[in-house]
């Protein structure tokens, strides 16, 4: 897949933007604040309906507008397909359509899946739980689309349980939500250990000193239906004190290992190099599933990773789109997009 052209209109500092990308690695330049992030924030939300700064869609509208639109024309194969996304303010209505037809992530996944891989982010991926979680679901979705409808019903009835518990009304109900959360949490975790062991499979082809793990909230021998429901409901007591939820796979955690150490011990130079590492691992993984590339979003490259990282990567992955930002300008992309001029134009 490859992304072809971009029009965003009123989604941040950004309005009337046409961007014109080629197939291969292409630089997004200009100073702090000129919206090069926002280039790729636009692409990641229309593919995913949400922002990787975990802001509210309203927060991403230009000052004083009620809208925003965003528009891109996407290569695959031998076909095009136009994806564009509309938000309004006032009814807060967020509406994707493909090629004119109202759609759903499940299908937006079908023409185009961005991977996302930031400076300011690849720390928090390490050593923040939430994180990891947020980012390792995105992945997986990727390369299995019964994921997401098994994360969006497991949400919803942990939100209902929650509800209950916090205000302390139909209690009664709580098993009801228990069997709902017990069925999707254990097709969610058989997922997520499967995702875990191609990864790490991945990584042992590639590369011998980085290990990646998964740790459940619920760690139990025989993951059967029964087990898993007996562990939740005997969270009752300690559940009606503290007013929530305190098990299951939203609680779950992931871990990664160079050397047999805990990542996030080491240098910074060493956790951005491992996470790299991961995600070549996983655009492999998704190359197997999918029969196709994804297209890489790099904020920041320059400080994401340095030029040996860069190069590595489109020397063993030379069919892969990059579209990458940065302050400065630098000759070995093979495209570069000056973000003052286009904003200009």
């Amino acid at each position: 897949m490859f992304i072809r052209e971009l029009f965003i209109n009123n989604f941040r500092n950004l309005n009337n933007l046409k961007i014109t990308f080629q197939d291969k690695k292409n630089l997004v330049y200009g100073l702090n604040g000129s919206g090069k992030t926002s280039v790729l924030e636009a692409i990641y939300m229309l593919s995913t309906g949400k922002s990787f700064l975990n802001v509210k869609r309203k927060d991403t509208l230009n000052y004083n507008s009620d809208s925003f639109f965003i528009k891109l024309d996407v290569l695959n194969k031998e076909d095009k397909n136009e994806i564009k996304c509309v938000y309004k303010k006032q009814n807060n209505k967020f509406n994707v359509f493909l090629n004119n037809n109202k759609t759903n992530p499940l299908e937006v996944k079908k023409i185009l899946f961005p991977v996302f891989f930031s400076s300011s982010g690849f720390l928090s991926f390490i050593e923040l739980k939430q994180v990891k979680r947020k980012t390792i679901n995105r992945l997986i979705f990727g390369v299995n689309s019964l994921y997401l409808r098994y994360i969006l019903r497991y949400n919803k009835a942990l939100r209902q349980k929650n509800f209950i518990l916090k205000h302390g009304k139909e209690l009664n109900q709580i098993s009801v939500w228990n069997k709902i959360l017990t069925e999707m949490g254990i097709k969610i975790m058989k997922i997520r250990n499967e995702f875990v062991d191609k990864i790490n499979k991945e990584l042992a082809d590639k590369f011998n000193d980085m290990k990646f793990e998964y740790i459940p909230n619920i760690n139990i021998n025989n993951l059967s239906y029964d087990n898993y429901f007996k562990i939740l409901e005997n969270d009752y007591d300690n559940e009606i004190f503290n007013k929530k939820s305190v098990s299951g796979i939203h609680l779950d955690d992931y871990k990664f290992y160079f050397k047999s150490n805990d990542l996030k011990y080491n240098s910074s130079g060493e956790k951005k190099l491992n996470i790299l590492k991961f995600y070549i691992s996983y655009i492999n993984y998704y190359m197997k599933v999918n029969n196709d590339i994804p297209v890489f979003l790099i904020d920041d490259f320059d400080t994401s990773m340095d030029r040996f990282n860069i190069s590595y990567i489109t020397e063993h992955y030379p069919d892969i789109q990059i579209i990458s930002t940065s302050v400065n300008d630098y000759n070995n992309f093979e495209y570069r997009i000056d973000i003052n001029k286009a904003k200009e134009s």
